[in-house]
């Protein structure tokens, strides 16, 4: 996999694919074109995953906040079937 076809599929810029390749030792080698290719292990070719370095215990709290100021004005929109 290229670096661009790596920053492609994790929505990263082509530097961070780089460095991303480079930290992690995976091995690299240029094709008959001149490109350098990167052996990437399979989880990592997926597209990154949002919020990855959200703090997760505040980040829940406030999830939790949001829901219930949002819940108040909701119940009152939803009429109970019966």
């Amino acid at each position: 996999m290229t670096y661009a076809e790596l920053a492609a599929a994790r929505g990263i810029s082509k530097s961070s694919a780089i460095k991303l390749v480079q930290q992690h030792g995976w091995r690299r080698q240029r094709d008959a074109q001149g490109q350098v290719r990167a052996f990437i292990p399979l989880p990592w070719a997926q597209p990154q995953a949002t919020g990855q370095f959200v703090d997760s215990a505040r980040s829940h709290g406030r999830i939790r906040a949001d829901l219930r100021e949002i819940g108040s004005p909701l119940r009152a929109l939803i009429k109970p079937t019966g």
